[in-house]
């Protein structure tokens, strides 16, 4: 018996009825496979890594430890509430050294790492410009950490100028605010299951540190191992 053209077009739409549920269900199961993969690599940066606070060469710090691979990374808090004149004089230095060691070590935008326990410790600016030091900031805090003290990473970390740490997407990220000639541009600090990731401020100038290993790269593949 043949089927009339209501019948046809009947079935036709509860074809592409089916077709269309069908598809929309395996988005929906990627999405959650997505967000579950997601999810588990989030808890393994957060277990790779241990943090402690502490005093150090410009007051107060965050320093990170990964344990695994010994990378070490030590962010300022920033100038204290104080402040002024006082602060200075506390530690003995001139107005222009003081001006000298704010723009060279802290901040929104720069950090000091060490990539593995012996390897030569280096401040990085928000630009990504790299200068050795002799010592860490906050060497105290760093032997604790090295030592075996620590906390977990987690979400709300207080780091000064750099806010609270967050997790998402697979690292514990610390994200800030710098001004450069375009305007106020974001920088940010990825902890990762295998060590870190640094967005600056000058797309062409990224870092990472990956198993101990330092390597330069531009955003395009520093963004590419975050998604990996």
């Amino acid at each position: 018996v043949a089927m009339s053209a209501e019948q046809m077009a009947f079935l036709e739409a509860r074809k592409q009825a089916q077709a269309a549920a069908k598809a929309a269900q395996e988005a929906a199961e990627k999405q959650n496979t997505t967000e579950e993969l997601s999810d588990a690599s989030s808890r393994r940066s957060q277990d790779a890594w241990k943090w402690l606070e502490g005093k150090g060469a410009l007051g107060q710090y965050t320093v990170f430890f990964h344990p695994v691979s010994g990378t070490v990374v030590e962010v300022w808090h920033g100038i204290p509430a104080s402040s002024s004149r006082e602060w200075v004089d506390l530690r003995g230095w001139e107005a222009r050294a003081f001006k000298l060691m704010q723009f060279r070590a802290g901040g929104a935008g720069s950090f000091t790492f060490q990539r593995a326990q012996g390897a030569q410790i280096k401040y990085c600016s928000a630009l990504c410009s790299m200068q050795d030091e002799a010592t860490p900031f906050a060497a105290e805090t760093v032997e604790r950490l090295t030592a075996g003290e620590g906390k977990k990473v987690d979400a709300g970390i207080a780091a000064g100028d750099w806010g609270q740490t967050a997790v998402k997407e697979g690292s514990v990220v610390l994200q800030g605010t710098v001004e450069v000639r375009d305007g106020p541009t974001a920088v940010e600090l990825h902890l990762t299951q295998h060590g870190f990731v640094f967005l600056s401020a000058e797309p062409s100038k990224c870092i990472a540190v990956r198993n101990g290993e330092l390597l330069p790269l531009p955003r395009s593949d520093a963004m590419r191992m975050l998604s990996e």
